[in-house]
């Protein structure tokens, strides 16, 4: 099947500009946007336990953990860690 233009699609540079105005969290996956929920008082102390952890066992060497709210981009998406 040849490839085809995507409709409706955003660029990359169209979500970063709009994430910079924007109060709702969203995730770019193949140029389409997905709005990301807020997190529940449990999903906060679970990723801050572990955070906890991953900071105490990466502490002297030449990695950073970071909790939450980060942007990653792999390939032409960006994901939110959560």
């Amino acid at each position: 099947m040849p490839n085809l233009k995507k409709i409706n699609a955003i660029t990359e540079e169209a979500y970063l500009q709009g994430e910079l105005a924007s109060t709702i969290k969203h995730e770019l996956i193949d140029g389409r946007l997905y709005a990301m929920a807020g997190a529940s008082a449990n999903h906060e102390r679970i990723t801050g336990n572990i955070y906890s952890e991953f900071r105490s066992h990466l502490k002297n060497l030449p990695c950073e953990p970071f909790g939450s709210d980060m942007k990653v981009k792999v390939g032409s998406n960006f994901f939110i860690l959560m």
